[in-house]
């Protein structure tokens, strides 16, 4: 069984120029459909690395209400190797703030949609 997955409005990507189309050799309607996967892709491995940092290192409110999240602090001792990749994934991305009161402090800009 499959699913057709249709991109909402504030994820919906524009399309390819025909030029990409020549030259790949690829008809544009497939390329347009790799971007599509790749850009969906790349949201749902966002959204779980953050969501590993979350809801697996615990967190404190600055002055502001800002939450920041303490990487050194988890509980959970097999939840360790996850907080690691997603820091690391989250960075390289450069999708996560490192505090300026403490180098084990993160925290997340918020997303432009």
């Amino acid at each position: 069984m499959s699913y057709a997955i249709t991109p909402t409005a504030s994820r919906a990507l524009p399309p390819l120029p025909k030029a990409a189309a020549d030259r790949t050799g690829r008809p544009a309607a497939e390329l347009q459909q790799f971007v599509t996967v790749e850009s969906l892709a790349f949201s749902i491995a966002d959204e779980s690395a953050r969501a590993d940092i979350e809801t697996m290192c615990p967190y404190q409110y600055d002055a502001s209400g800002r939450p920041w999240f303490d990487t050194t602090l988890v509980t959970d001792v097999d939840d360790r190797p996850y907080v690691e990749a997603a820091l690391q994934y989250l960075i390289l991305r450069d999708l996560i703030q490192l505090s300026p009161q403490s180098p084990n402090l993160v925290g997340f800009a918020e997303i432009q949609s």
